[in-house]
């Protein structure tokens, strides 16, 4: 993430009223008064208005001048932005960040800011959020807005710096910086406080490539970061990185040229008391408590991640998996032309966002679309050539639960399986736990294919539901789930061909309410959690714990 100067946060309390069941025009959204009170970041329906579909609206004033920017990280399910009575624009994409630039004229002055944000679901097919995804749609603010205030009166500064690192050893890396508008200046580069280059940029990108030897490496044994500023007489930007390579080839994995075996966790950014609007302190509790349960990988489902989840997962060396949001698409969806267009700009949107993060290992799209159809690699190929175009240096997936049937297996970099059995392949058998290393076995024995052989393999989602508390043994009971995450451990650790598993799921999260999904999710929850929704701990994560790490860690 990119911190720019003279930006200050938005984030408090804002005035809210909630219209019902509607998505209200212009006129009605600015003619109305919010007699109530709504926290930014926040999640309008997980108290009083929890199952209610409407719309939000959010209000308060702010004071400026000259060009200004607006940065909303991520809201949903979809908003609509205005300043004083002027639309700015939409806000299509859940968890994706979007930006408004406009001119508040010559003198400073006080200015209302106006955001209308519905959770009602769009069954259309080109819609990017539908009723089925398995993760329920909060409405609300999620995220951190701010305000910049861009020092040149035409709007002028930075859009963008990557870093991308290209030896390791050799401490060699390029930088790339992007401008709003073609400028002519001397362009500052300096790397953890001490200068690294100055060069002239002219037009709307520059470009720089060298070497610092002894730079020191990133890695989850060793994540240092390391900062860059880059500055022009206009304006300044600053990120950090870390120096680490990726390849992928002959069926593993690497990180700076070490194959990568993992145990990890998929996680939703998600609570039942906050929604997607999670407290900084809760977010660092969730990595450390899978920090020490002997993982390093996190699988980010199904959407964007926040710039605070990755700022430390960068620190604390956690490996992630980053989608772009999308679950169990139809050939329908992924033919639609709205569709893949809103697919492709959100994509875009996340990488251009968190290219610079050294924790992000792969970018994946589309959970669980329909890739036994042609729409379904069509858009694939789309996205993956999309990914490849705006970042070379990581490798792209997506997580298919077709498994043989799927014909877009060759398009990826990194082949995942979200694999259920025990637990979904047969469900009328009583105890299906010792299919687990069967079926898995068989996977295997797929991918040894010559088209597929060259290509790591990870285990994206595998599990079963367990409601604490039941320790009757049989499926649904805290046993159940523990003897199925056992027989995981036992292939993972004995297989040459798997390089990784994401364990479905960290905590319980919240999905269906209505019927008939809510009859297969009792309580309105994913049950698939090794930990409860309030992270309390089930049978199967103290075994993980012990396995992985030699101890409980409860």
């Amino acid at each position: 993430m990119l911190k720019f100067a003279r930006t200050e946060s938005l984030d408090g309390v804002w005035s809210f009223a909630f219209c019902p069941e509607s998505e209200p025009e212009e006129s009605q959204v600015l003619g109305t008064i919010g007699h109530g009170w709504g926290a930014v970041p926040g999640c309008f329906d997980t108290g009083s208005l929890l199952g209610k579909r409407g719309t939000g609206i959010y209000r308060r004033s702010f004071t400026g001048q000259g060009w200004l920017q607006l940065r909303f990280e991520g809201v949903g399910l979809r908003g609509r932005v205005w300043v004083d009575d002027t639309f700015l624009g939409g806000l299509e994409a859940p968890f994706t960040p979007y930006e408004f630039t406009f001119d508040a004229g010559e003198k400073e002055r006080e200015m209302t800011l106006t955001v209308a944000v519905s959770n009602l679901l769009d069954e259309t097919p080109g819609s990017l959020f539908h009723e089925f995804y398995d993760f329920y749609g909060f409405g609300g603010i999620y995220r951190p807005v701010t305000l910049r205030r861009l020092a040149a009166r035409d709007g002028n500064g930075f859009a963008n710096v990557k870093v991308t690192p290209l030896e390791v050893a050799a401490g060699r890396f390029r930088i790339e910086t992007e401008f709003r508008k073609p400028v002519q200046a001397a362009l500052r580069l300096t790397l953890d406080g001490t200068l690294l280059a100055e060069v002239e940029a002219r037009g709307t990108q520059c470009l720089w490539e060298g070497e610092v030897p002894g730079l020191a490496p990133w890695s989850p044994e060793s994540p240092v970061l390391h900062t860059l500023t880059a500055e022009i007489p206009q304006d300044r930007a600053e990120t950090t990185f870390g120096m680490r390579t990726l390849s992928w080839r002959h069926g593993e994995l690497s990180l700076n040229g070490k194959p990568l075996k993992f145990m990890g966790m998929c996680r939703h950014d998600s609570h039942p008391e906050f929604g997607y609007a999670m407290p900084e302190s809760l977010v660092v509790s969730d990595l450390q408590l899978i920090q020490e349960a002997g993982c390093h990988f996190l699988r980010g489902a199904h959407y964007m991640q926040s710039d605070f989840l990755l700022d430390c997962c960068d620190r604390m060396g956690l490996l992630v998996w980053e989608e772009s949001c999308g679950w169990g698409n139809t050939a329908e969806q992924c033919g639609d032309p709205a569709f893949r267009a809103r697919q492709r700009e959100q994509t875009r949107r996340m990488v251009e966002r968190h290219y610079n993060h050294p924790s992000v290992i792969l970018w994946g799209v589309l959970n669980e679309c329909d890739s036994t159809s042609q729409e379904g690699r069509e858009i694939l190929d789309q996205l993956f050539s999309l990914l490849h175009q705006a970042d070379p240096s990581r490798p792209v997936t997506f997580a298919s639960n077709r498994h043989e049937k799927d014909i877009a297996l060759d398009l990826c970099d990194v082949i995942a399986f979200n694999s259920y059995p025990g637990w979904y392949d047969d469900p009328m058998v009583v105890d299906g736990v010792p299919r687990v290393k069967v079926r898995l076995a068989e996977q295997a024995a797929f991918l040894q294919a010559p088209e597929y052989g060259d290509k790591p393999w990870i285990i994206s989602e595998i599990g079963a539901s367990a409601m604490a508390g039941d320790h009757s043994g049989f499926r649904w009971s805290e046993e159940y789930q523990e003897r199925i995450l056992q027989e995981v451990l036992t292939f993972w650790e004995e297989s040459t061909r798997c390089c990784g598993v994401a364990w479905w799921l960290f905590a319980n999260v919240n999905t269906y309410l209505g019927a008939p999904m809510i009859l297969l999710k009792p309580r309105g929850m994913n049950n698939k959690g090794l930990l409860t929704e309030y992270r309390l701990p089930k049978m199967a994560w103290r075994t993980l714990c012990r396995r992985l790490k030699g101890r409980p860690d409860f």
